[in-house]
């Protein structure tokens, strides 16, 4: 598993915890009304990220930042690790290890 998260970039703790959007209540909003799909078929949601609608995505995610609140419950870590994400979670950073 170490080795398939270097292979896409990820390797630290920090790098694939920065990857959190949010939680059901902080973008419920947003997803209201969105169709959930049940199928195992796993080609649509492949096929979404390729469509015209990917470009939208950084408008997306840039909104995930502005509803995200840090997650300082759901962590149990020094306070010097909540730290470290808190700054790797900062919308102000570049898209680089958040939202790939």
């Amino acid at each position: 598993m170490r080795q398939s998260l270097a292979d896409i970039g990820i390797r630290t703790p920090i790098e694939l915890f920065a990857g959190y959007t949010g939680r059901k209540a902080e973008l419920g909003q947003w997803l209201a009304g969105a169709e959930i799909n049940r199928d195992r078929n796993l080609r649509l949601q492949y096929l979404a990220g390729m469509g015209k609608y990917s470009i939208e995505m950084e408008d997306h995610f840039a909104e995930f930042d502005r509803l995200r609140k840090f997650p300082d419950a759901l962590f149990v870590a020094s306070d010097a690790w909540k730290e470290e994400l808190r700054q790797a979670l900062d919308p102000s950073r570049p898209l680089m290890g958040r939202h790939q």
